[in-house]
């Protein structure tokens, strides 16, 4: 359409600006933090830009629906882990409300752990480790995942820093 003209063409990375720093984003300009649009865990503080928070009364009422809105990660450009991951920890608010039990570890989580990024995978096996009794057999293995996966991440980040990435 524009191949005689390339001074029409639209300057497509303009279209996809950096968020505002009131929405979570580094800002625009040289030297700007680049930051994850939303974490693996629901934020308690409330701050930050949640495009998952509205999917939240939908996937406790119907957990069937995690399977049907899990691709929907894909147009937020999130990773494909982040809606389970979301459905489980509310799994888990549920069950420390009502005094329950919480879902076991390698039934329920671990599957979860495999769909997201290290870092992401990481972070949950220690927040789930923290619902579970001290002494269990869950609490035990998912704080020996999360350190596996923290220092798994470790070292790919020092690998990404050596290499100048």
């Amino acid at each position: 359409y524009f191949k005689d003209d390339d001074g029409r063409r639209p300057e497509f990375p303009n279209f996809f600006l950096p968020l505002p720093r009131e929405f979570g984003g580094g800002g625009e300009g040289p030297g700007r933090q680049h930051r994850a649009v939303c974490s693996v865990l629901i934020s308690e503080s409330g701050e930050g830009f949640d495009p998952l928070f509205p999917l939240h009364d939908t996937l406790l009422h119907d957990e069937a629906s995690c399977t049907i809105l899990s691709p929907i990660c894909c147009a937020l450009g999130l990773p494909p882990g982040y809606v389970p991951a979301r459905l489980l920890q509310m799994k888990f608010d549920r069950a420390a409300a009502a005094d329950g039990t919480f879902p076991d570890f390698e039934g329920s989580v671990c599957p979860i752990l495999d769909r997201l990024s290290v870092r992401d995978s990481a972070k949950l096996a220690e927040w789930t480790s923290s619902h579970y009794a001290p002494g269990s057999d869950d609490r035990l293995l998912s704080l020996e995942v999360a350190h596996d996966l923290a220092t798994r991440c470790g070292a790919e980040l020092e690998q990404s820093s050596a290499r100048g990435d």
